[in-house]
């Protein structure tokens, strides 16, 4: 019995073998781990991540995300058909959430917290923004500090003035739509 990777016969490795069986095979070494570490892309850099880290925070304060599944399971107790109304919600653009990592992610910020209505000052933003941004950037939109709102965050001034978030969102409307 031979082992086909040792068999002195053979020219050339395997074509499954591994980088450093192949690079050990062609007489080369292989590069250190160490290096091969630092040339890696930093996971954080892409600029999605970064805005999801943001939103992650400032939405942590006001309650955090929830899943699709999860949201679902809360309406339940308000909604007879609560599967169709997220799903309604999702698809007509009535309220903020994202698809992220083959999901959808909800903030639990534009709620009413006694029956999960949306709080009319979502529905009102979202009609001002949603012509010119998509789910992503409305999302960012609401953790971000905004200039018209003197760099506070939407989300955090919806529940106090609702009024100045709407002038923000058809303020950010007309310079993205310009």
């Amino acid at each position: 019995m031979s082992i086909p990777f040792l068999d002195p016969r053979r020219s050339a490795p395997q074509v499954h073998a591994i980088p450093a069986r192949r690079a050990a095979w062609k007489g080369s070494t292989p590069t250190p781990r160490a290096s091969r570490e630092t040339s890696r892309p930093d996971p954080f850099r892409r600029l999605q991540d970064r805005q999801f880290l943001e939103m992650d925070s400032a939405f942590g304060v006001q309650g955090g995300w929830v899943s699709g599944d999860e949201m679902s399971r809360r309406l339940r107790r308000h909604w007879d058909q609560p599967i169709s109304v997220l799903a309604n919600w999702v698809t007509k653009r009535e309220i903020v959430n994202i698809a992220w990592r083959s999901g959808i992610l909800i903030p639990v910020f534009q709620f009413d917290s006694q029956n999960l209505r949306i709080r009319p000052v979502v529905q009102a933003v979202l009609a001002e923004l949603e012509s010119v941004f998509d789910d992503w950037e409305i999302a960012v939109w609401f953790a971000q500090p905004n200039t018209w709102l003197h760099q506070q965050r939407p989300l955090d001034l919806a529940a106090r003035n609702d009024d100045a978030v709407i002038h923000a969102a058809r303020a950010d409307r007309f310079i993205a739509h310009a």
